[in-house]
């Protein structure tokens, strides 16, 4: 890839971008510099527990997942799986969602059962993981 070519050119000519995870915040399923996420061009109106890759104000890029879509005001809710606070994400600040990623040299896809079980696990515990990450991060444990 032509590191001189910023991650929406490479969509619009690709569809299709690789990169390294940077970062916690989708902790325990991406890892700091550890996994290759697959993002396709956004083409659709993104779901409930889908993962945006989003592009912040400050142009930093965000892949966090969507806990709430809001169609008549145009925006998602997200969320990473290491984090307790959501953020607003305006749906014109979507470049792209992650079709998949590697553990190592294994893909796993968005369809894969393990994931599907892994998102379903997700949703079940979503305040209890929300309450729980703020105390940790409230008492510094």
């Amino acid at each position: 890839m032509n590191s001189n070519k910023t991650i929406e050119q490479i969509l619009d000519k690709d569809g299709v971008y690789l990169s390294t995870t940077i970062g916690n915040s989708m902790e325990p399923m991406l890892f700091d510099r550890q996994n290759t996420v697959v993002i396709k061009k956004i083409d659709h109106l993104l779901n409930k527990y889908e993962i945006p890759l989003y592009k912040r104000a400050n142009s930093k890029y965000v892949l966090h997942r969507i806990i709430k879509v809001n169609k008549k005001k145009k925006f998602y809710i997200t969320l990473g799986d290491n984090r307790y606070k959501s953020e607003k994400v305006p749906f014109d600040w979507v470049i792209g969602y992650l079709e998949g990623y590697y553990i190592k040299d294994t893909y796993i896809s968005t369809t894969n059962k393990k994931y599907v079980s892994y998102v379903k696990k997700l949703k079940r515990n979503l305040l209890f993981r929300r309450a729980k990450l703020f105390i940790l991060r409230l008492f510094k444990l």
